[in-house]
């Protein structure tokens, strides 16, 4: 391994990084530069090792979904909640290396393994997309004359991964370079990082607004959430009053569990813990003329019809020797026939016509489209960023609402949003159908729509007395 090779790659991807993302307010400056003399700290060990890390600041993704219920056919608004924990933006630079670090040895632990091409999250896979994932596995079930599609989901994925676990891991990976091991079974500066993802601490931050007496519009403004006396007295509260930060530590004699979803060592993480499910699925699958895959929480299994149920009950059993479960709601068992006419039919085990979600499409045997669900995210994502620029247009007394903001986001003006998504989708996978499902004509006139159904809308408000 050439570590100062991957010391200047690393550099140089983490500056183009920190110029657009990371631009959110914590409690320390924002580090807009990466220079050489930061940069050989955080390559000491020693630096990192004693460096006194910042809470995490969590909050909620909140997503709206929209869901039928099978009995009454009504359709109803469901919330789920996913915790985001911002990293301190000199500790978000720290734990970026060791992710670039770890990713890097947990490429040679992939190619050792023979998976490369099994594991499709958090890599770089040169040319290939999501969609292009799921093209693969229903390619793959068109060249089967009877075959059986398992999916799964990893019930709170994140939040349950076990801490011995990942440590154990951890060290096996480094002796793949031969990193030295020296403190509790890992490098000092690598142990204090494990303990920061680990047993990390995190402050909420609807407190952290309360505490400093802020609001979203003071945001802008401020460089830093707060000075460094003030973490102390209003966030750490160092005396009588009880502290805002809490801990992920676990209790005594207990086994830890869960790291924070946001950092930039959490999608490493997540693919080492998975290293020995991935490598026992996919040679059993294999064995048996199968395809395995797996992203993130995601998992697809493709098997002849006849050790579909041998399977399931293999990785249910497997997940469960990592302290895992898998979310039953979420798993689908669907059997796939190759017709004539080269296309096939999906159907569950009560024969009823299905279609397969994966990735944020779905087939059904013939056509690749996009889920419902997805087209309803960005229905909804543009209805509120409709709503937004022409509520802020109102209150600053414009006449009419900048639009140009709106098509960049939403339609085929813009060169990197949905639309374009889809289009690049379409073209990848050959599907005009998908394509036809948000068309540039067709993304224009929602978006028209919008526009003129909110500003009427707007109009009709009550205003509010001042």
């Amino acid at each position: 391994m050439n570590l100062q090779k991957l010391k200047r790659e690393w550099l140089k991807l983490e500056n183009d990084k920190v110029q657009e993302k990371r631009k959110y307010k914590q409690f320390n400056y924002r580090v807009k530069n990466i220079s050489e003399k930061l940069a050989q700290k955080i390559w000491e060990p020693a630096f990192v090792a004693g460096y006194s890390f910042y809470p995490f600041i969590k909050y909620y993704d909140i997503q709206r979904k929209c869901k039928r219920d099978p009995k009454t056919s009504k359709i109803y608004i469901s919330k789920k909640e996913r915790p985001i924990c911002l990293t301190g933006h000199k500790e978000s630079i720290i734990v970026s290396w060791y992710a670039h670090l770890l990713s890097h040895i947990y490429e040679i632990w992939m190619k050792k393994y023979n998976l490369e091409n099994e594991v499709i999250a958090y890599r770089s896979i040169e040319g290939k997309s999501s969609y292009n994932f799921a093209s693969d596995v229903f390619n793959f079930c068109k060249k089967q004359k009877e075959s059986v599609i398992l999916t799964y989901d990893i019930k709170g994925f994140f939040d349950n991964l076990d801490h011995k676990i990942i440590k154990k891991l951890w060290v096996k990976l480094l002796k793949e370079v031969d990193i030295e091991n020296s403190h509790n079974g890992l490098p000092k500066d690598h142990y204090a990082v494990y303990k920061y993802m680990t047993s990390y601490s995190f402050v909420n931050i609807n407190d952290v607004y309360s505490a400093l007496g802020l609001k979203k519009k003071d945001l802008r403004a401020m460089l830093r959430l707060c000075s460094e006396d003030d973490f102390h007295q209003k966030i750490q509260r160092k005396g009588k009053d009880k502290s805002l930060i809490q801990s992920n530590k676990p209790s005594l004699g207990k086994r830890g569990f869960g790291i924070p979803q946001g950092a930039a060592i959490s999608a490493v993480l997540s693919n080492m813990y998975m290293i020995d499910f991935d490598r026992l699925v996919s040679t059993n699958v294999k064995k048996i003329g199968g395809l395995y895959r797996r992203y993130s929480d995601d998992i697809v299994v493709v098997v002849p019809t006849e050790h579909y149920k041998k399977t399931n009950q293999s990785i249910n059993n497997i997940i469960s020797k990592i302290l895992l479960e898998l979310e039953p709601t979420k798993t689908t068992i669907t059997k796939v026939k190759l017709n004539k006419d080269n296309n096939c039919s999906c159907y569950d085990l009560n024969g009823k016509n299905v279609s397969v979600p994966y990735l944020g499409v779905e087939w059904d045997g013939k056509k690749i489209l996009l889920r419902g669900k997805t087209l309803a995210r960005y229905h909804r994502r543009m209805s509120k960023a409709v709503y937004t620029v022409a509520k802020n247009a109102q209150l600053r007394g414009q006449k009419y609402i900048p639009k140009r903001r709106l098509y960049e986001a939403f339609t085929g003006y813009g060169k990197s949003n949905f639309q374009s998504y889809v289009l690049r989708a379409g073209k990848g996978i050959k599907s005009k159908e998908l394509i036809r499902q948000i068309s540039k004509h067709k993304a224009m006139q929602h978006l028209k729509k919008k526009i003129k159904k909110t500003i009427s809308k707007l109009k009709n408000e009550p205003k509010k007395s001042s």
